[in-house]
């Protein structure tokens, strides 16, 4: 939100409040596509850098991103086959 309005210092303060809450414990029962992980934390600091149009910097985090995925996340869901 902060970085769709070209916020950045406050784009940053709030993901690196993110930083911090995930270093918290978080219940068993959030797993999955809705668990708050590193890789999520990264892809959101690269989405805010793309929309603050910091392109080199945004690619990288989002390559970064997509390598903390584990391999059942990076392979996604199979394709159907027509």
């Amino acid at each position: 939100m902060h970085a769709a309005a070209g916020n950045e210092r406050e784009a940053m303060r709030a993901l690196d409040e993110s930083a911090v809450a995930l270093g918290a414990s978080m219940p068993e029962t959030v797993k999955g596509i809705g668990a708050f992980t590193p890789a999520k934390l990264t892809a959101y600091r690269g989405g805010a850098l793309m929309r603050l149009r910091r392109y080199g910097p945004a690619q990288q985090a989002l390559l970064e991103a997509l390598g903390q995925l584990d391999a059942t996340s990076a392979a996604g869901s199979p394709r159907p086959e027509t």
